[in-house]
């Protein structure tokens, strides 16, 4: 069913991420609401215009997660910003 499957893919994912964590590979911490505070780990790929000014200058949508390893940049979060 497509339960099992879900379930059965997010099982990997979840191995897969604790494997490597254990490589000190992590997950750059970076969701919609948040302020780009370091470019090193985030890259704004595009902005679109808000209607809400508390949206200005914040991430709208990730669209690719980006990683670390071992405190550098291995892949950053592209994510789209308001305007």
């Amino acid at each position: 069913s497509d339960h099992n499957t879900l379930k059965g893919v997010k099982m990997i994912h979840d191995k897969l991420l604790q494997m490597l964590a254990k490589e000190e590979v992590e997950p750059i911490q970076a969701q919609e609401g948040d302020v780009i505070d370091n470019e090193e780990f985030v890259e704004a790929i595009s902005a679109i215009e808000v209607e809400k000014k508390e949206q200005k200058g914040k991430i709208i949508q990730v669209i690719e997660r980006g990683y670390i390893f071992r405190g550098k940049p291995l892949l950053r979060t592209k994510v789209i910003v308001g305007k």
